[in-house]
Order: structure tokens, then C-alpha cells, then sequence
């Protein structure tokens, strides 16, 4: 048996050329690990309203989109207990009617992961200030956009010097002299 020596260092004591080789390696090919809970909040949403999320999401990359079906085979009940078809284009009264149905002041969240208070916001915020002639399916384009938003800023964060500098130290990752990640073994 032969005993080798390895030198580790933690993602602070890289040099900036190890640093950077680092951080190409660790987010080479590799996904944000979250956005699966930001994509299940936007099902969640979809879902609560009766509708169906139609998405692809992805950092940097041509079709990004996201998007909330809704069509008139799905039906939601009043506040007068009717149960009536859902139109995209209800606007005004009608909508904050329907707004009001769907999310009153106790809803917290839908899937319970911290996306769905800012989805949920969206409404909020209309509901609070509507703007006249906003239809149904403008608030769920408003809601769409600000799922890619939060998406945009989570893929940054991730392939970014300070979000990789984050997750190396949360998680313990140490370096060999070079940037290789140290796996316990030469």
C-alpha cells in the first residue's frame, strides 16, 4: 500500500485560473437543482386555476417560453355557487370576481415551495391596482413572464463566480491545486 499526499484547498484559496476552471467544470452540463420546484410551483398555479402550464425552459437557448392553457372544457364556481366556463378574455368585473374566487386573502401557496408567493403576487398586485381591459389571459402571460424572470435570475445565480462560490461552501467542495474537484481519492 502506498500513501499519497494530496494538497485540497477550499473554493477561497483557488487561484483565479483554478477558480475559473473550477467553475467551468462544476456547471459544465449540470442543471440548476432548484428550477424542477420553480417549473412544479408554475404546474401548481396552472393547475389551481383549471388550466395546464405549457413550458420549455431553458438558460440562454432560443424558445424559451412559458405559457398557462386554459380552454372551455375546464369550469370553476362563482361566488353564486354557479359553475360557469372559464374565458380568457373575462376582463374587468368579471375577472376580479373570478380573481377573488381563486385567490383570497388566506391562499399561501400551491406547492409550498417559495415561487408560488411570487406567482401568487402577480395576482396580488393586479388585484390590488387593476388596470382596465386586462383580460384573463393577459394576467396569465404576466404570471408566465414572471416565472422566466425568476428562471433567468436562478440560471445566472447558478453559473455565476459568486453562486458557485456559495454552493462549493455550503456544500463542503474542496480543490485540488489545480481546480479538479477533490474527491477523496488520488
Amino acid at each position: 500500500m502506498e500513501e499519497v499526499k494530496v494538497k485540497i484547498y477550499g473554493v477561497d484559496e483557488l487561484t483565479p485560473e483554478a477558480f475559473e476552471s473550477a467553475l467551468v467544470s462544476y456547471t459544465c452540463g449540470a442543471e440548476v437543482p432548484w428550477i424542477d420546484e420553480n417549473i412544479e410551483s408554475f404546474r401548481a398555479f396552472a393547475e389551481h386555476l383549471g388550466g395546464k402550464p405549457d413550458f420549455s425552459i431553458g438558460y440562454a437557448c432560443q424558445g424559451t417560453f412559458a405559457k398557462i392553457k386554459m380552454n372551455e372544457v375546464y369550469y370553476y364556481s362563482n361566488s353564486l355557487g354557479d359553475f360557469v366556463p372559464i374565458d380568457t378574455s373575462m376582463k374587468n368585473e368579471e375577472l376580479m370576481e373570478y380573481l377573488e374566487d381563486h385567490f383570497p386573502p388566506s391562499l399561501e401557496d400551491f406547492s409550498g415551495y417559495c415561487v408560488d408567493s411570487d406567482l401568487i403576487g402577480v395576482v396580488r398586485k393586479f388585484m390590488e391596482s387593476p388596470i382596465k381591459d386586462h383580460t384573463l389571459e393577459d394576467l396569465l402571460t404576466d404570471v408566465s413572464d414572471e416565472l422566466l424572470k425568476i428562471c433567468d435570475g436562478e440560471y445566472e445565480y447558478f453559473y455565476s463566480d459568486e453562486g458557485f462560490k456559495e454552493t462549493a461552501e455550503c456544500n463542503g467542495l474542496n480543490f485540488t491545486e489545480d481546480g479538479t474537484l477533490w474527491n477523496g481519492s488520488a
